[in-house]
């Protein structure tokens, strides 16, 4: 009675260790008989594309009858990766309207997964003109891959108001003269701080220096000038002959003259009717 027994296989199993990229991993083997040749029938478990990986069960199962069957399990290691993110500051001018730095995320796969979703930007977003360092980003992060934060630099600068002056031409009439103007913002809305500069009452007028100066902090200050032209008025003369009969002494026409002011002026003293005299 003769017997030959069942060799063991020489297994060799190994397990995996790396960062998640997208693909499917798994153990790695071989099964070699007693004289180095290669055998078939080993079944290297299962494999993992998503972190944290797991355990693959192996088995060796024989088929040519001369090898016992065998099993075991190696782990395989994915580790969460970092994500491709890009996140682009603004600079701009003011224009009333809320600014929100734009960013991309994206995963390490072959063709890579859009994570954009999981990106915050919220605290880069301004409406006021300034200059905004360290403006905060955060990346959630999920199963695959790892949290991330940063910040980004951003600023609006300040923007020109709408600014329109007029200067004014007249005839003299008492009262003050002066400019007349709007300052107008981005939003069509009506800004404080102008000032109109000078006003004058009397002939020849003179130069008004206007000047906008911003109480918001988003618009520049601005500053100008225009003519306040004032001409001479005509008076109101009225001049009174007369018609008498000679009697030796000297007669003169009468008059007065009065100004244009709401509370006209007496200017008679300013009449002369000598010419008159006979």
């Amino acid at each position: 009675n003769d017997a030959i027994a069942k060799a063991d296989p020489t297994i060799v199993v190994n397990g995996y260790t790396g960062t998640y990229d997208g693909n499917a991993h798994g153990a790695t083997g071989t099964a070699t008989g007693v004289l180095g040749e290669t055998l078939a029938g080993l079944d290297l478990g299962a494999s993992f594309t998503n972190v944290p990986g797991g355990t693959a069960y192996w088995t060796f199962t024989d088929v040519t009858g001369n090898y016992n069957d065998k099993n075991g399990s190696v782990e395989i290691v994915l580790g969460k990766a970092n994500a491709t993110i890009t996140v682009t500051p603004y600079s701009v001018t003011y224009d009333g309207y809320a600014h929100t730095a734009t960013g991309t995320a994206t995963g390490v796969e072959t063709i890579p997964a859009d994570l954009s979703s999981l990106l915050t930007l919220t605290g880069t977003t301004h409406t006021n003109a300034g200059t905004y360092n360290g403006d905060p980003w955060s990346f959630a992060g999920n199963g695959n891959y790892n949290a991330d934060n940063g910040t980004v630099n951003d600023a609006i600068a300040k923007a020109d108001p709408t600014i329109v002056v007029n200067g004014y031409t007249g005839t003299y009439d008492g009262n003050a003269h002066g400019a007349t103007g709007t300052a107008t913002g981005v939003l069509g809305e009506t800004l404080a701080g102008l000032d109109l500069g000078a006003s004058f009452s009397n002939v020849p007028g003179g130069t008004a220096y206007w000047t906008f100066t911003d109480v918001t902090g988003n618009y520049n200050d601005k500053n100008g000038s225009v003519e306040i032209v004032l001409g001479k008025a005509n008076a109101t003369i009225t001049v009174t002959p007369y018609s008498v009969t000679y009697d030796g002494y000297a007669h003169t026409a009468t008059g007065t003259a009065t100004g244009v002011e709401t509370i006209p002026a007496d200017l008679s003293s300013l009449l002369t009717l000598t010419g008159t005299t006979h």
